[in-house]
């Protein structure tokens, strides 16, 4: 009776302390996301995540490393595909100036010519864009013992059951059969079209796009007033990114409407304009090519009925 008595102790001791252990571990947020899918978690936490995120591309940019700096922004950018939804719902202009700014600082990584002041210039004026939306700074508190104090290591519970008997078994590992997925079209044949290919000003196109990476966003634009048969010009109007979804398509649910090319020119000429697209090119898995940026064009006519 003393033998077992003496290993009950330790033991109930043991089981007292995980539980409590158990019950004070926080949980991770980082953890918690999955890349990839939209959440709808809170902004100030999201803007945390961000901002670890952009702290990652200065920090790249700092040692000239640009390849690690290009990983770093396309791990920022998987986020706010994350996260986005929840910026846009607290606010719309903070939201659409992000979005802008974003585009800045993408194209000043893509650039051949990299000027790193520049580009640490323009991830300043985006930090300062989510910055306010961050939580503040807060001092991490500790667990408390049931004495009052944090416990430190050594007043961590000895058990008295053996070592081999703690040490779990190794589990077998299952065998796993491949899987082969078929390859969309969509993805391997990258195109941009219109329905219609005119835009009235009281009118809407539908347009979708294909060959870009799953998950990653496409920024849309809209060029012009240009000469016909060119797809360059000057930029009328950013539109709201659009996630690239699985078959390496993206589409407005809304079209691109009259109403947001005349919002900021009412006075928009008719004549000739472009609808560009912009993000990661879709590439095999197994290709080894480096990821990089397409751009596709598509002209269409325009039409100010009341400035025609």
């Amino acid at each position: 009776m003393p033998i077992l008595r003496a290993l009950f102790v330790p033991l109930a001791l043991l089981a007292l302390t995980a539980a409590a252990q158990a019950q004070g571990q926080p949980t991770d947020p980082e953890s918690a996301a999955q890349p990839g899918v939209r959440t709808n978690s809170d902004p100030a936490d999201s803007a945390a995540r961000l901002l670890q995120a952009l702290d990652s591309v200065d920090a790249a940019v700092g040692q000239g490393d640009w390849t690690a700096a290009q990983t770093a922004w396309r791990r920022f950018e998987d986020i706010w595909f994350e996260v986005e939804d929840g910026f846009r719902a607290a606010s719309r202009d903070t939201y659409r100036a992000i979005e802008q700014q974003m585009d800045r600082v993408a194209s000043a990584l893509q650039g051949s010519a990299r000027d790193s002041e520049a580009i640490l210039g323009e991830t300043r004026a985006l930090r300062a864009l989510i910055q306010p939306m961050a939580p503040a700074a807060s001092t991490p508190t500790l667990p408390v013992g049931p004495e009052g104090l944090a416990p430190s290591p050594s007043s961590q519970t000895v058990s008295a059951i053996p070592a081999a008997a703690r040490t779990p078994a190794p589990a077998a590992i299952p065998t796993r059969t491949p899987l082969v997925t078929a390859i969309p079209a969509t993805c391997s044949t990258p195109s941009l079209t219109l329905d219609p290919p005119f835009l009235r000003s009281d009118g809407v196109i539908d347009w979708r796009a294909h060959g870009f990476k799953p998950g990653t966003l496409l920024h849309i634009a809209v060029l012009g007033p240009t000469q016909s048969g060119s797809v360059s010009g000057p930029v009328v109007a950013r539109l709201e990114s659009q996630p690239v979804d699985r078959s390496c398509s993206a589409r407005s649910d809304e079209g691109l409407a009259a109403d947001e090319l005349l919002e900021d020119s009412p006075a928009l000429p008719t004549g000739h304009y472009v609808l560009e697209v912009r993000g990661i090119r879709w590439t095999a898995p197994d290709s080894h090519i480096p990821e990089s940026e397409m751009r596709i064009n598509a002209p269409f006519n325009f039409y100010n009925v009341a400035h025609p």
